[in-house]
């Protein structure tokens, strides 16, 4: 996306009074330098990208004054919990791509220490057979996550469908976890 695209994207939120806490990345860029100069025109301040990421493309990000993200996409806890190490970043932690993984993200999230990492949870569900369901109705265990990050006092995001197409509008994504957080 060109930079006048993605500025006049930020801006238009801006507008309707909405800010722009991340860019979320699907893959770990080729061109580190060449997003890194468009979030700067932007003023976005943190990247979402995998855990998978290269050392060098988390170099360019930090050094440009930018918040790094690692996201579980496609990798176990463990995997994860290693990668943030040793990148020296946080975590995005996304329950749907552990129940994916065929994780128990709760065990996950309290096991791999998650709870030193996490700077925003993804607010998402899936079976175990890569299915994404609304909130509550797969093996995610958010509930659970958001309770214990709401006892922390958790200071990140929490992001509504985060990383996954949600299976339902909007309305019924912000219902679905107004309810959760009522029932918690």
């Amino acid at each position: 996306m060109p930079i006048t695209a993605l500025k006049a994207a930020v801006d238009e939120f801006a507008a309707a009074g909405i800010s722009v806490s991340a860019l979320r990345l699907p893959a770990a860029p080729d061109n580190a330098a060449d997003i890194l100069e468009k979030m700067n025109a932007t003023g976005i301040k943190t990247v979402i990208i995998p855990a998978s990421a290269s050392v060098d493309c988390v170099k360019i990000f930090k050094d440009g004054g930018i918040e790094v993200l690692f996201c579980n996409l496609g990798m176990t806890g463990e995997n994860s919990r290693i990668a943030i190490e040793k990148a020296g970043v946080k975590a995005c932690f996304n329950p749907a791509n552990f129940a994916q993984c065929g994780q128990n993200p709760f065990t996950v999230y309290r096991k791999s220490r998650f709870i030193k990492t996490t700077a925003q949870l993804d607010i998402n569900d899936a079976t175990r057979d890569g299915k994404i369901t609304r909130l509550a109705y797969g093996e995610g265990e958010i509930k659970e996550i958001a309770s214990i990050l709401r006892c922390q006092n958790f200071t990140g995001f929490m992001t509504i469908g985060g990383g996954v197409i949600y299976p339902a509008s909007a309305k019924d994504a912000v219902a679905d976890f107004t309810n959760l957080l009522d029932t918690i």
